[in-house]
């Protein structure tokens, strides 16, 4: 595998993750802010198919699987904070 045992796919997310690195800081805070809670939304309607496939990885219990998609979400607000851009509401 390439990138020190990653797998081919992780290396292909890497490298578009670096690509779009300059949209994302030429991109305005007001819309960068709507999709980290667009996204926070999307992993709260499917927090429990997220949970349990974290279980059928076979590391996690249910309650741990549950919290990590949480903490997930949580740092989306986090991101919108640290921008000035989160005022509770959807």
């Amino acid at each position: 595998m390439a990138g020190g045992g990653r797998s081919t796919s992780v290396d292909q997310a890497l490298a578009t993750a670096y690509a779009a690195r300059r949209t994302c800081r030429e991109t305005a805070a007001h819309v960068r802010m709507s999709a980290l809670r667009d996204a926070a939304a999307k992993v709260l309607a499917r927090r429990e198919a997220m949970a349990g496939t974290i279980v059928a990885e076979g590391v996690k219990t249910i309650r741990e699987a549950r919290r990590e998609v949480i903490d997930a979400v949580k740092r989306c607000c986090s991101r919108q904070k640290k921008a000035g851009g989160w005022a509770g509401r959807s």
